[in-house]
């Protein structure tokens, strides 16, 4: 009767066991499908956050170009303070920073 008892209590371990792991296996199961729904939604939020920046990049580098291009059409129209004071005098700006007279000053004088 020994033998049966024993035989009785190891069938429901191995039961037990087998129920046990079934449970855990589902459990993982379920925690690998969670985990790759997740990094999919984070996948798709990281290209959603990169094209984001990349538009506010390009939008960013748009402006600077504008700003810029503006700026060189204020140069190309704006005489500079130095160059006010050469016209003034008939001097023309030189590229070494000295005034020079102008020829046509010259020719009046």
């Amino acid at each position: 009767m020994a033998s049966s008892a024993s035989d009785h209590l190891s069938k429901d371990l191995e039961e037990t066991d087998s129920d046990d792991f079934a449970k855990v296996w589902a459990a993982l199961s379920k925690g690998e499908k969670t985990a790759e729904a997740l990094e999919s939604n984070l996948t798709n939020l990281e290209k959603k956050i990169d094209d984001l920046l990349a538009s506010f990049e390009e939008s960013e580098r748009k402006k600077v170009e504008e700003v810029d291009g503006e700026d060189l059409k204020k140069e190309e129209v704006t005489p500079k303070p130095k160059d006010l004071k050469a016209s003034k005098t008939g001097e023309t700006p030189s590229t070494n920073g000295e005034n020079s007279k102008s020829s046509s000053s010259t020719l009046g004088e």
